[in-house]
């Protein structure tokens, strides 16, 4: 039997997100022949998902408007795209294009497949903004053939909420974890360096709890060094819970912090001299960086919320602390601090085989495909 290719659209509010999270899945597709097209915001990253093989069409979005009349012309321009390229199926990621290219596609005969990868600031914060967000979530998804979940906290939102039926929600491992890739040649070290490396890598926001992180640090090595914190990120000014740079940029005279900035290898990064990743934020979909880090064989601190409660078991592969919370984060830290170089060891070899059985890559691809004979 002859195979059918596909026309396949891939969208989300930036080119960078659709090549760090989702390169895998583009190349399957591409791979077993189909036309994939991703749509986003031009960016310094679009012409690395042509080089994949994709064809890039630019969408003018504001990624972080609120205005209706600006949202209105955001599902024409979708359209207008749907209108042109004819696609079969529709795989949208982030709030606006899981919301915007789902209405925009009613009028069409394709299938349309939506990510849920948090819940986004907007939500979380409540108010009249989120229950404005909720009501397009529940009159648009209605029109999704499939909605991807990557936490049992975010579907079950979805469902108290009433924003998708349960027979359309699906739970999958975040974008997945390339194992291959991203492991470790480190080597257990038994020095009795009493200066622990930490590393926090993600948007620079307060919703990540970098506010709490940075003042556990300061009154830790108030009088001693005893940890480093390397800081890895991008400055979110558009986010509602954007740190301004001034401040982050001050982060760097406090004893044993660094903000490093963007890091464009952060496998590199991981490998190097690190013994313990964190991340105390104040929710997540499924965090990448933490299965990143889990994949090269660190111990993990993070908050004891959806989504990174997932990964890290407490005790076994790190420790979960109360989120927003300075004195509990502080606890953690120092426990890890105070723990040899073999338990760290150990718990970062726990932390491979739990990503090793339940977050590879291929799991979330072969979803996708599997996604395509709904």
């Amino acid at each position: 039997m002859t195979k059918i290719n596909k026309k396949i659209i891939f969208s989300a509010n930036s080119s960078w997100y659709l090549l760090n999270f989702r390169a895998a899945t583009l190349e399957r597709f591409i791979e077993e022949g189909h036309d994939v097209y991703c749509i986003a915001p031009k960016d310094q990253y679009s012409m690395d998902l042509i080089t994949l093989g994709c064809k890039f069409i630019h969408l003018k979005m504001n990624n972080k408007g609120r205005n209706p009349f600006e949202d209105a012309i955001l599902i024409y321009r979708i359209a207008r795209i749907y209108y042109s390229v004819s696609p079969d199926y529709v795989f949208n990621f982030t709030i606006k294009n899981n919301i915007y290219g789902t209405f925009a596609a009613i009028f069409f005969k394709i299938k349309i497949f939506n990510h849920i990868t948090g819940l986004g600031t907007a939500i979380l914060r409540g108010g009249l903004l989120s229950k404005f967000v909720c009501n397009l979530y529940r009159s648009s998804q209605k029109f999704a053939h499939l909605i991807f979940c990557q936490n049992n906290e975010d579907k079950n939102f979805f469902l108290e909420k009433k924003l998708a039926r349960e027979n359309k929600i699906k739970l999958l491992p975040g974008s997945g974890v390339n194992i291959g890739h991203f492991c470790s040649s480190r080597e257990l070290n038994l020095s009795n360096d009493q200066v622990v490396n930490f590393i926090y890598a993600g948007r620079i926001i307060a919703d990540k709890g970098l506010i709490e992180l940075i003042e556990a640090i300061k009154q830790i090595n108030q009088s001693q060094v005893l940890c480093n914190l390397y800081i890895y990120g991008s400055i979110d000014s558009d986010n509602l819970s954007a740190i301004p740079e001034h401040e982050v940029k001050n982060w760097n005279q406090i004893p044993g912090v660094r903000w490093l900035g963007h890091s464009s290898s952060i496998k590199q990064v991981l490998n190097g001299k690190i013994d313990c990743a964190i991340l105390p934020s104040y929710r997540e979909g499924m965090p990448k960086f933490l299965l990143e880090a889990a994949s090269m064989s660190l111990p993990i601190i993070a908050t004891d919320v959806s989504g990174c409660n997932e990964i890290v078991l407490d005790g076994k592969n790190g420790f979960l602390c109360k989120p927003k919370d300075i004195s509990s984060l502080q606890a953690s830290i120092l426990k890890m601090i105070s723990l040899k170089p073999i338990e760290r060891f150990k718990m970062g070899q726990n932390g491979r085989k739990i990503v090793e059985d339940q977050y590879t890559e291929d799991i979330v691809v072969n979803a996708a495909v599997d996604a395509l004979n709904i």
